[in-house]
């Protein structure tokens, strides 16, 4: 059985919960901020849930990455040659440094919000922070491959 085409279904489809999860901190923070509410147990649920499904998929990509993907496998076969091909530099670098950049930037900011700032100010950190990440992972999000490979 070729477990290729299964877990890239599953890495595409999971990127929508991933960007959705994202998207609810950014309107949770963004309103928290604004209405200067104190951080709650909800946001913080919300932040680690984001983060959980960020790692998972992130876990997905390094399986297709080094494991199962035609691409990147044979990019590194030769690397150098596979730079000069745009479609192929695109999965072999630029989609999973960007990637695992953001989801960096996810954790960094999960980490840095326990710190003990007033809630309003924690609530502006973790907007600006996954807005970041948000436009770092939309930036490198290939968004011509069809959702299901089949």
């Amino acid at each position: 059985m070729d477990l290729y085409p299964t877990t890239l279904a599953i890495h595409n489809v999971f990127r929508w919960l991933v960007l959705a999860a994202i998207a609810l901190v950014i309107l949770r923070s963004f309103s928290g901020w604004i209405r200067k509410q104190n951080w709650n147990q909800k946001d913080e649920t919300a932040l680690k849930v984001s983060v959980i499904f960020a790692h998972i998929q992130l876990l997905l990509g390094l399986l297709l990455y080094f494991v199962l993907s035609p691409i990147t496998l044979g990019a590194m076969k030769d690397f150098k040659a596979a730079m000069k091909k745009p479609d192929v530099r695109f999965y072999a670098a630029e989609h999973i440094f960007m990637m695992i950049l953001g989801i960096f930037i996810l954790q960094y900011c999960k980490i840095a919000a326990k710190r003990k700032l007033p809630n309003y100010k924690k609530q502006r950190f973790v907007f600006i922070c996954y807005l970041l990440a948000l436009v770092v992972i939309i930036s490198k999000i290939p968004w011509h491959v069809r959702l299901l490979p089949f």
